[in-house]
């Protein structure tokens, strides 16, 4: 069961289940939180994953996918791709790449 508490600037998810691909593609793409952090505990890895949110402009599905792969938010940041560099993916459509690839069997029992 997912349920969403909406406390000031930020909407916060609360997941009593292990989120799949299906799940995490129904989350609501404007919903600003960060799924998976300590809240209070981390700030400095959460205010980079804030940074990482921004700069390479990425939604709260994003977010958690990057997450699931292990990723950290500096990595993230570090490939946003330069103008001149045609070949390399935008960071949202490597993430999604990324996850296709690492769990394309989650779903099948």
């Amino acid at each position: 069961m997912i349920s969403l508490e909406n406390s000031g600037n930020f909407v916060i998810l609360f997941a009593t289940m292990e989120l799949t691909m299906e799940t995490i593609l129904e989350l609501d793409e404007e919903a600003y939180c960060f799924l998976g952090g300590n809240v209070g505990k981390n700030n400095k890895k959460d205010e980079l994953w804030k940074e990482a949110y921004k700069k390479c402009r990425l939604s709260t599905r994003h977010i958690q996918m990057a997450k699931d792969l292990g990723l950290h938010p500096r990595s993230l940041i570090k490939n946003i791709p330069n103008p001149k560099q045609k070949r390399k993916l935008p960071v949202r459509d490597w993430i999604k790449e990324m996850y296709r690839k690492r769990f394309k069997n989650r779903g099948k029992g």
